[in-house]
């Protein structure tokens, strides 16, 4: 997947998220900064519990972020992510695990900054993402600014 691909996807899926949530908005924001703020670290944790071999907390992870990317219309990795899952659960390795890895921390990059050019309100969450406060406290805090 090319960069434009990846631009593409993105745009289409913020269309598609921001249709399916029309009524609730908040809805959406919350999957954006959920998918920023969350994914990068579960992609490192997964990693670590790969070399550790620690399958079924492995497979955990797959099973929570493997969603995120499907609601931006990144079906492969959404299927490729459950492939693994389902592999992990049964103590089983696959060998190209870390080179997708390495190919989905590169597109995970690019649609976080592609979420970044393209929602709005993300400049008052990006003042927040740096800051100590639990998520939950960011979010109030976020919320009284708008």
């Amino acid at each position: 997947m090319d960069e434009n691909e990846i631009v593409s996807t993105i745009l289409f899926g913020l269309n598609q998220l921001n249709t399916t949530f029309e009524r609730n908005p908040g809805k959406t924001r919350e999957i954006i900064d959920q998918f920023i703020e969350e994914t990068p670290t579960l992609l490192t944790s997964m990693r670590e519990k790969l070399d550790e071999q620690k399958w079924n907390e492995a497979a955990i992870i797959a099973h929570k972020v493997k969603n995120r990317y499907g609601y931006f219309g990144f079906d492969e990795i959404t299927t490729k992510l459950s492939t693994w899952e389902e592999a992990f659960r049964n103590n089983k390795s696959i060998e190209t695990t870390s080179v997708e890895l390495d190919r989905i921390d590169k597109i995970t990059m690019k649609m976080i900054s592609e979420l970044r050019k393209n929602t709005p309100a993300m400049a008052t969450t990006d003042t927040l993402l740096n800051s100590s406060l639990p998520l939950n406290q960011k979010m109030c805090v976020d919320s009284r600014r708008r």
